[in-house]
C-alpha cells in the first residue's frame, strides 16, 4: 500500500532510489546516502562537497598546515564512500575546491572507496600504511565510521594519530566528538544527529503539506583536537 502521505527511504543504490521514486513519487523522503537522480528529490542528509571544503579548511589550521615533512606539498590519503556513490563525487570535488581555496599544494597518494563500515575502513587504511608508511602526512576521511577503523589500523601498525600522521574526518554522532576527545583524530567537520533528526521531521511535514520537493542539510561546525597543537 502507498496510503501512506510520506515515506522516508534510506537508499542503497540510484538504481533502487529510481523505483522508489517512481513508485512514491513526491511522497519520497530520502535519507543517507543522496540519490544521483536528475530530477528534484526531497532528500535529508549531509553536504559532502561542503564538508570536504571544510575539511581543508581544518587542514590549513594544523601546524605547518599539516606537512610534517617540510617538503612544500601535503601527501594525503583518502577514505570515502564505495565507487559509484554520488557522496564520492561530492566530498573528492569540495576537497580539491577547498585545497585551492586555502592554498595548500598537495599530493593525493591514493582514493580509498570502500564501504561505509569501521571495518571496510580499518582493511583500506592497513593496506595503505604498509605501501605508504610514512609518506603519507594526512588521512582524510568521509565516514566516521571508516574513520574509526583507520584510527584502529595506524595504532595497529605502530603509528600514533596526530604525531605521525593527522587524521581529519566528517561524523554526526557523538562517537565522532568522544574520538576527538581521546586523540583518535585530528579535526572533524561535525553535523549533529540530533539536527539531521529534526529536519526528517521537517521533510515528513512538507510533504504533507504538499510543499517543493528539496534538499534539508544541517549545519557544519568544526573542530580541531587542541592537544597536540599545545
Amino acid at each position: 500500500s502507498i496510503d501512506c502521505n510520506a515515506w522516508i527511504v534510506q537508499t542503497t543504490s540510484d538504481l533502487f532510489a529510481e523505483k522508489i521514486l517512481q513508485i512514491l513519487g513526491d511522497k519520497a523522503i530520502f535519507i543517507g546516502n543522496r540519490p544521483s537522480l536528475p530530477q528534484p528529490i526531497r532528500y535529508v542528509g549531509m553536504d559532502m562537497k561542503e564538508a570536504g571544503t571544510l575539511l581543508a579548511e581544518l587542514l590549513a589550521d594544523l601546524p605547518n598546515a599539516g606537512d610534517t615533512n617540510e617538503d612544500g606539498t601535503l601527501s594525503c590519503l583518502l577514505l570515502t564512500a564505495p565507487e559509484g556513490h554520488k557522496e564520492k563525487q561530492d566530498f573528492l570535488q569540495g576537497l580539491e575546491e577547498g585545497m585551492e581555496t586555502f592554498h595548500l599544494p598537495h599530493t593525493i597518494l591514493d582514493v580509498l572507496a570502500c564501504p561505509r563500515t569501521e571495518e571496510a575502513g580499518y582493511a583500506a587504511t592497513l593496506d595503505s600504511l604498509s605501501t605508504y608508511g610514512r609518506d603519507i602526512e594526512v588521512i582524510l576521511v568521509s565516514s566516521e565510521a571508516q574513520a574509526a577503523g583507520a584510527a584502529q589500523a595506524i595504532h595497529q601498525s605502530g603509528w600514533e594519530v596526530s604525531k605521525d600522521f593527522y587524521l581529519l574526518s566528517t561524523g554526526c554522532s557523538m562517537d565522532s566528538m568522544n574520538a576527538l576527545n581521546e586523540w583518535q583524530r585530528s579535526g572533524l567537520v561535525f553535523a549533529s544527529q540530533e539536527d539531521l533528526d529534526d529536519l526528517v521531521l521537517t521533510a515528513v511535514a512538507d510533504t504533507i503539506r504538499g510543499k517543493t520537493q528539496k534538499e534539508y542539510l544541517p549545519p557544519f561546525k568544526l573542530y580541531q583536537n587542541t592537544t597536540f597543537l599545545q
